[in-house]
């Protein structure tokens, strides 16, 4: 599978618990990359999904001069965890096989 526009995911309100994005099909391999689009600012990194600790990994924060979208490039997709990082908001996940390009302007 090179594509996969995954099952939108909704985040609540405030830095709340770090949650894990939609799960991939099985066999998929899980280094991909990912493009991230929130309909408000939202944070992503690798920490411990069910907390709301800053506690693991590379942070990133949406909003920043980017509006509300992040490129993490080619990572472990079961690792990356989400959450707001002040309004509730939708989360729409894009991944591609390293193989891929990916679209322009997601």
């Amino acid at each position: 599978m090179a594509e996969i526009f995954h099952t939108r995911t909704s985040l609540a309100a405030s830095t709340g618990n770090w949650v894990v994005l939609p799960a991939l099909a099985s066999g998929v391999d899980p280094m991909r990359r990912i493009c991230l689009r929130g309909e408000a600012q939202f944070e992503a990194g690798h920490c411990t999904a069910g907390q709301a600790t800053r506690n693991a990994g590379t942070l990133l924060s949406s909003g920043s001069g980017m509006g509300f979208h992040l490129d993490l490039g080619v990572v472990d997709y079961n690792k990356i965890t989400v959450r707001s990082a002040g309004s509730a908001t939708n989360l729409y996940i894009l991944t591609f096989s390293v193989t891929d390009d990916g679209p322009m302007g997601f």
